[in-house]
Formats: C-alpha cells, sequence, structure tokens
C-alpha cells in the first residue's frame, strides 16, 4: 500500500505472526530492498516510517559503504566527534581510516548496507585471507572498522540488525607463525637482487631482528660504528612516531652491515636511509609488496605463514639457538618486558654487553656472504654503492 513517499507492506512471519515492511522507489524507478519496520501494527508502522522521513532517514536504505562511509574517520567527522571522550589516539583513527580506504572500500564499497548480509562478510573475510594473506589478527582489527560503519547504520536505521553479529572471524592464525630457515632466507635474498631497496630491508632486518617500520625509520642521527639506536618508526600512514612499545632501544650491527649503512649514506644528501629520491622515505606497503611479489616466485608457500615480520623471527630464534639469554634477546628485539625503563637502558647500556650478540651477528653475516649469489652481492648491493670488501 503506498503512502507519502514509501510502501507498505504485510507479511507473516515463520512464528505466524505478521510484521511490516516498507520499501521506497529509487531514483531510476526501481524498488528498494524491504525493511522491516519492526512493528505488527499498521498505524505504528506508518508512524516510524513518518518519523524516518522527517528526519530525512527513509530514502538511505540503499546507501551503499562507500556514500556511508564518506568522511567517517576524518578529523571533523560526526563519528570522530562523537567518540572523543574515548580518549581515540590519532594513529587509532588513522589506522580505521587506512583499513576503510585500502581493506573495506576495494571489496565491499559499492555494496548497499541493507545488502550486506553474513554471507557477504564471509566471502569478504575470505578474501582478506586469501587474496591479501592476512593473519587473524589482522582481519580482525579490520572486521572491528566495519562494524563500527555497520554499528552507525543500525543507528541510522538503515538496518535493523549489524550481520557482523553471525559471523565468526577466523583468518591464519598468527601463533602459527613461523620463521625462515637459514636456506630459505638465502633463497628470498636471491630473489631480491633486482629490487634493492627491498633487499637492503629484507637483510637490516634478518640481521637485526628490527620491524619493517623500524628499518624504514632508520636516519643518519641512529647508525654508529657498532650499533644502532632504535627510537623511531616509520608508520604506513607516513609518520615518524616511537616504537611500537613506545621504548627506544640499542641493538648491534655486524661491521660488515655498519660499512654498507655507512657508505650509502655517504653517497646520499637525506638523512633517510630509505629515501625515494624525492626527498620522502619509501612507504611501508612499497617494501611489502616488492618482499610478496617475490617471495611468490620461489617455491615457499605463503600458506607455511611466512612474511616479511618471519625476518625478525629467524633472528630471534638463531640467537635463541646461539645460547643468547631470555633477557639480551628481550632487551634487542624490543620486547616490553626486556631492561626495564628508559632511563635504565639508556644509562645502563653498553656495546660490550653485548659481545656475544655482535659475534653471532658477525658470523651470520660472513654465512650470508658466502652463501648469496654473486648476482645478488654484486647487482644489488653496488646499485646501493656498496665497497666490494663486502663480496
Amino acid at each position: 500500500m503506498e503512502y507519502r513517499n514509501f510502501y507498505l507492506s504485510c507479511r507473516k512471519l515463520k512464528t505466524g505472526k505478521k510484521m511490516y515492511y516498507f520499501y521506497v522507489r529509487n531514483a531510476d524507478g526501481s524498488r528498494s530492498v524491504p525493511h522491516s519496520t519492526g512493528k505488527r501494527r499498521k498505524n505504528e508502522a506508518i508512524k516510524y516510517c513518518e518519523d524516518l522521513l522527517s528526519s530525512g532517514r527513509l530514502d538511505k536504505s540503499d546507501v551503499t559503504i562507500k556514500s556511508f562511509s564518506k568522511n567517517f574517520f576524518s578529523k571533523d567527522g560526526i563519528w570522530v566527534k562523537s567518540n572523543q571522550d574515548k580518549g581515540l589516539s590519532k594513529n587509532t583513527i588513522s589506522n580505521y581510516e587506512y583499513s576503510l580506504k585500502n581493506n573495506i572500500l576495494p571489496f565491499l564499497g559499492e555494496y548497499r548496507i541493507s545488502r550486506i548480509t553474513p554471507n557477504v562478510i564471509r566471502q569478504w573475510i575470505f578474501e582478506l585471507k586469501n587474496s591479501k594473506g592476512m593473519y587473524e589478527s589482522s582481519i580482525k582489527v579490520n572486521s572491528g572498522v566495519l562494524n563500527i560503519i555497520l554499528n552507525s547504520a543500525v543507528e541510522e536505521r538503515i538496518l535493523n540488525r549489524n550481520p557482523m553479529e553471525f559471523v565468526r572471524i577466523k583468518g591464519i592464525s598468527s601463533k602459527t607463525r613461523r620463521a625462515f630457515t637459514l636456506f630459505e632466507l638465502v633463497k628470498v635474498l636471491n630473489n631480491l637482487k633486482s629490487s634493492s631497496h627491498t633487499l637492503l630491508a629484507c637483510y637490516i632486518s634478518a640481521l637485526t631482528g628490527l620491524r619493517l617500520g623500524e628499518v624504514l625509520g632508520l636516519e643518519r642521527k641512529n647508525i654508529y660504528k657498532n650499533f644502532i639506536d632504535v627510537s623511531q618508526q616509520h608508520t604506513v600512514f607516513g609518520e615518524i612516531t616511537r616504537p611500537k612499545t613506545k621504548m627506544s632501544r640499542y641493538v648491534t650491527i655486524p661491521r660488515k652491515l655498519s660499512i654498507l649503512l655507512e657508505n650509502i649514506l655517504k653517497k646520499s644528501s637525506s638523512n633517510f636511509l630509505f629515501d625515494n629520491g624525492k626527498g620522502k622515505i619509501l612507504s611501508n606497503s612499497t617494501i611489502q609488496s616488492a618482499f610478496l611479489r617475490y617471495f611468490a616466485k620461489i617455491k615457499i608457500q605463503r600458506d607455511q605463514k611466512l612474511s616479511f615480520h618471519s625476518l625478525r623471527h629467524f633472528f630471534n630464534t638463531y640467537l635463541t639457538e646461539n645460547d643468547i639469554s631470555d633477557r639480551k634477546i628481550k632487551t634487542i628485539m624490543g620486547h616490553s618486558s626486556g631492561l626495564g625503563s628508559m632511563t635504565e637502558r639508556y644509562t645502563t647500556w653498553k656495546p660490550s654487553m653485548f659481545n656475544d650478540v655482535l659475534k653471532i651477528q658477525n658470523e651470520l653475516c660472513d654465512n650470508l656472504a658466502n652463501l648469496l649469489d654473486v648476482d645478488t652481492k654484486k647487482n644489488c648491493f653496488y646499485n646501493l654503492f656498496f665497497v666490494c670488501n663486502f663480496i
């Protein structure tokens, strides 16, 4: 039955009870998807629809995820303003915005919110897991962002219920991640020989255990003769911030790596080690994409839970296998349970305290020098202005 700008229909539910649904006409004359009013009485259903109409929400039933979420997480967005009292950091909001732009809109952007069902969400999760190789923890983060958007759609009465409530989130469990073996590491590095910066990033991470953001955040002031000062990171949003654990630390580096970094910076006018040639730092996604692209060419499957972060696991495992104490490993890796406060770290730390670690790093560096292909060392490291005594 037609009313002012909307139509009502009465349906009989499986329970035997009746329920009123409404729909509107789209601009092209087609009928929208029916939406439940949640009312069993006609007069109550009419009032419900008229309330939606008077508040301008009735015609939002066919709005897409893309249009609904426009400026959703921007500084002046309604959602951000309404949640300021929750103490959301700038980084958290940026994470949400990144997730929306890169992992939600490319898959679900053109979907009408009213047509987002649990099965649609399950298919989206399947794509994140299999097309992007996303781990369970990352899938949960992205699902959380989608959940925020869909909850808002419920508040706006575009949806009667959030379909996320019916979805069990399961990705690649982060607990099953493993480290590279030395053989696999060599294989990866050899296949990165035509991508100088990605090879360098992998090389640094494998020899120091630094996270990708910490590697890309390195600049001239952080690099010393036999150690580096890990006091900052380059985030996926292009910002320089404190490291993940908010605590700075020192990490020893093998002599040959020190020479490599020294010679790269001598030939560069930039303070940052990973300058893109235009005065900006190479993005995390550029290195990650190159790594995954070359990773796919070798016979190590992604379903074996290996990623760029596995280089960090490799170094951690290598130290453990060479009888380095857990306390030292936690300090080097930047785990929050390492050497106490920042003051303690800076006032008590001396390179000589980690001579055993430095010895192992030098041995590992020599092993890699012997195992890497000549073309890998020559073509790539010479492109990085590396000196011949590494080879």
